[in-house]
């Protein structure tokens, strides 16, 4: 989620540097605000002939997920 929110500010940021001055924005502004965004996350590869979602929820993560999703869920609807 922090990814998402660094990624959507860093592209807000340079349309409102551009709008507001084209021509001063420079190829190294844009890389600079590039650099200070975290490394992309880790990609996670499965093997779909083995993996069920019930497997996947019986393990210490699909638990924690589940409780998390379930807990957001619930302050949604409240």
């Amino acid at each position: 989620m922090k990814l998402w929110l660094a990624v959507i500010g860093a592209v807000f940021g340079g349309a409102l540097l551009y709008a507001a001055n084209p021509e001063d924005l420079k190829l190294e502004t844009v890389r600079e605000a590039y650099g200070k965004l975290p490394p992309p996350a880790k990609r996670i590869f499965v093997d779909f002939e083995r993996w069920t979602p019930d497997a996947a929820l019986q393990t210490a993560a699909g638990k924690s997920i589940r409780t998390r999703v379930l807990l957001d869920a619930e302050a949604i609807l409240d």
